[in-house]
C-alpha cells in the first residue's frame, strides 16, 4: 500500500479528531460564505456575566497500550450489524465507507473519552508547569493513540460486514483520486461530532458566551508571532519540516485553542458543540460572521504552510 495507506489514514483516522468547530459549522450549515457584514468588536472584554462551577475531579482508569477492552470488540453494536457494503469493481462505493467510519466510532466511543479526559488533565498540568515541549509532544502521542483506536475499530468493522480492511483503504485512496475530497471532508465532519458526543456535556453555554469564545478565539489566532500563545509557535516549528508531520499541526492548534478556553472559561469542546449543533442559534448573523472570522483567522495563520485548514482543524 505504501503511500496510498498513508494518504487514506490521513483523510479518515487521524483528521477525524482533528476537525474542530468550524468545520461542524459547516456541515450543519451547508450554505454559502456570502454572509452580511457586521461590525464585531474583538477587543470588547471578555469577562463573563456567569460563574462556572469548578470541574469534579475525574476518576479515571489506565488504559493499555493497544486497543483497550479488545476482548469485548467481538460483540459489535447495533449499527454495526446493520451496515450493507456495496463493491464496485472490488472497491467498496462512498456509503459503505460513510458507514464504516461511523460505526467505528460506535465501537471506540467509551475508549475515545476515557483517553480525552484523561488526556486533558495531563496536558494541562504540563501547561501549568511551564513544560510546553512536553505539552505539545502529549497532544500529538493522544493524536496517535486515537488514530491507533479508529484503525483498530475500522478494521473490527470491516471484518465483520464482510470486507476487508485493505479493501476499505484502497477504496479511500481510489475515490479521492476521483475527485472525493471534499465528501470525505463530510465523512470527517460527521465523525468528529458523533465522537464528541461520546463525552457528555456538563455545561449549558448561552449565546452570549458562546460569541465570547470565539472572539477570543480570533483574537489568539490573529495575534503576531510575538504574542501568539507559544505553543501555536512551538508547534509550527517543531512540525512544519516534514509534510507528514505537518499535518498534525491544525489538530495541536485545536487542542491547544481548546486549553485556553477551558482556562478562561471552564468550557470544553464538548459543551460548545452542543450549542453549534442548535440549528436557531446558527442562524444568528453575528455567530455566522464570527465563524468566517475564524475560518480566515486560521487560514491566515496556516496559509504559509501550505495546509488545507478545511480538511484538519
Amino acid at each position: 500500500m505504501g503511500s496510498g495507506q498513508s494518504k487514506s489514514k490521513n483523510a479518515i483516522a487521524v483528521t477525524a479528531v482533528g476537525i474542530g468547530l468550524y468545520a461542524l459549522y459547516k456541515l450543519l450549515n451547508k450554505k454559502d460564505n456570502n454572509i452580511p457584514q457586521q461590525n464585531i468588536n474583538l477587543d470588547e472584554p471578555q469577562a463573563l456575566a456567569q460563574t462556572f462551577e469548578q470541574p469534579q475531579e475525574i476518576q479515571l482508569q489506565a488504559l493499555n497500550e493497544d486497543f483497550p477492552n479488545d476482548e469485548n470488540l467481538d460483540v459489535m453494536p447495533d449499527s454495526v450489524s446493520k451496515i450493507k457494503i456495496v463493491l464496485q469493481n472490488g472497491h467498496l462505493d462512498y456509503r459503505s465507507i460513510f458507514l464504516i467510519c461511523e460505526a467505528s466510532i460506535d465501537v471506540v466511543g467509551n475508549s475515545y473519552a476515557k483517553e480525552t479526559n484523561e488526556n486533558r488533565i495531563r496536558r494541562r498540568q504540563l501547561k501549568k508547569q511551564g513544560k510546553l515541549n512536553d505539552y505539545i509532544t502529549i497532544i500529538q502521542e493522544y493524536n496517535e493513540r486515537i488514530e491507533n483506536y479508529l484503525e483498530k475499530a475500522q478494521e473490527r468493522v470491516c471484518a465483520f460486514v464482510g470486507t476487508t480492511y485493505d479493501i476499505f483503504q484502497e477504496s479511500v485512496v481510489t475515490l479521492m483520486e476521483q475527485g472525493y475530497y471534499q465528501q470525505f471532508f463530510m465523512i470527517q465532519a460527521s465523525i468528529r461530532q458523533k465522537i464528541k458526543e461520546k463525552i457528555p456535556s456538563s455545561k449549558n453555554v448561552d449565546l452570549a458566551t458562546t460569541k465570547q469564545i470565539l472572539k477570543f478565539q480570533i483574537g489568539l489566532l490573529q495575534s503576531d508571532q510575538s504574542k501568539r500563545p507559544e505553543e501555536i509557535n512551538i508547534a509550527i516549528n517543531k512540525f512544519s519540516g516534514n509534510p507528514e508531520t505537518s499535518q498534525i499541526i491544525p489538530l495541536v492548534i485545536n487542542v491547544v485553542l481548546s486549553d485556553y478556553i477551558f482556562e478562561k472559561f471552564q468550557i470544553e469542546e464538548e459543551d460548545q458543540i452542543k450549542v453549534i449543533s442548535n440549528p436557531q442559534i446558527m442562524q444568528d448573523q453575528e455567530m455566522q460572521q464570527l465563524f468566517y472570522y475564524l475560518e480566515q483567522s486560521m487560514m491566515q495563520l496556516l496559509g504559509p504552510l501550505n495546509l488545507q485548514p478545511g480538511m484538519d482543524f
